[in-house]
C-alpha cells in the first residue's frame, strides 16, 4: 500500500463538502465518488510532484473550477425546472381552452 501525503483526509473531507454546490441531480448522475476518487489522485500526484506547494496550487485551481462549475449546474437545473413549468403552464392552458369548447 503507498504512503498517504499528510492531510488527504481534510482535504477530501472539504472536497466532498465543495461538491455540495453542484445540484443533487447532477451528482447522481455522475457520482461523487469518482470525483473524490479524481481528486485524491491529483492531491497525491501535487504532493509527489511539489510538496505542500503542489497542494497549495491544487487547492488554487480546485476552488475557483468547483464554485463556477457549480453555479452553472444549479443555474442549469433551475433552468430546466422553469421550463418544465413553462410547459405545464401551456399545457394545462390548452386543455382549459379545449374543455371549454
Amino acid at each position: 500500500m503507498s504512503e498517504r501525503p499528510p492531510g488527504p483526509l481534510f482535504s477530501e473531507e472539504l472536497y466532498r463538502w465543495l461538491l455540495l454546490i453542484y445540484p443533487r441531480r447532477f451528482r447522481g448522475s455522475y457520482g461523487s465518488d469518482a470525483a473524490v476518487e479524481l481528486f485524491r489522485d491529483q492531491y497525491r500526484e501535487a504532493h509527489t510532484r511539489r510538496c505542500m506547494l503542489g497542494i497549495v496550487v491544487l487547492w488554487a485551481r480546485t476552488l475557483p473550477n468547483v464554485g463556477w462549475h457549480g453555479v452553472l449546474e444549479g443555474l442549469s437545473n433551475v433552468r430546466d425546472v422553469m421550463r418544465g413549468l413553462r410547459a405545464a403552464i401551456v399545457t394545462g392552458a390548452l386543455r382549459s381552452v379545449l374543455r371549454s369548447d
